[in-house]
């Protein structure tokens, strides 16, 4: 069985997974974590404490807060840029038995079910990819129900991890 359809990307999609990706990689315990840091620091400054250990505490601090942010604003860039070289904002998406084709403008990327690890369901897309730091975005949009199910399935009899 093969299912060939067509996805529709735009900015926002694009940036909405770009987020997501972004918040699953850093999460809520890191900035538990950059709190604590901000406490241990607050704590030194008004105990009048103004050493290196001070002043290397809240150098940790702001480049703790400003790399997360630098990292999705250019997951995101490079995210829009793909997305925008896409010919309409359109590609074509192929399922086979052998796996997934992703093809735009005459350029063709393929995936044997066994190298799908990841699936990450939303409402409005997947995340889809080899692993959970690579992946790329199947909107729901022209995605066929039949279609869906029959990824899934075959991702799961490949072992991938589907959340």
């Amino acid at each position: 069985m093969t299912f060939t359809f067509t996805i529709t990307y735009n900015d926002a999609l694009v940036t909405s997974a770009a987020a997501r990706v972004w918040w699953r990689r850093i999460g809520i315990r890191y900035f538990v974590i950059l709190a604590l840091l901000l406490a241990c620091e607050v704590a030194l400054l008004v105990g009048g404490d103004r050493s290196w250990w001070a002043g290397s505490l809240g150098t940790l601090f702001v480049l703790g807060l400003a790399l997360p942010f630098a990292g999705f604003f250019i997951q995101r860039h490079d995210s829009l840029q793909k997305s925008r070289a896409l010919e309409a904002g359109r590609a074509e998406i192929v399922l086979s038995p052998a796996g997934l084709r992703f093809s735009r403008r005459g350029e063709a990327v393929e995936f044997p079910w066994s190298k799908l690890r990841h699936v990450v369901r939303y409402p409005e897309y997947w995340l889809v990819g080899p692993t959970a730091m690579r992946l790329f975005i199947l909107s729901l949009d022209g995605f066929p129900a039949e279609a869906q199910d029959f990824m899934l399935q075959s991702v799961r009899e490949h072992g991938g991890m589907i959340a």
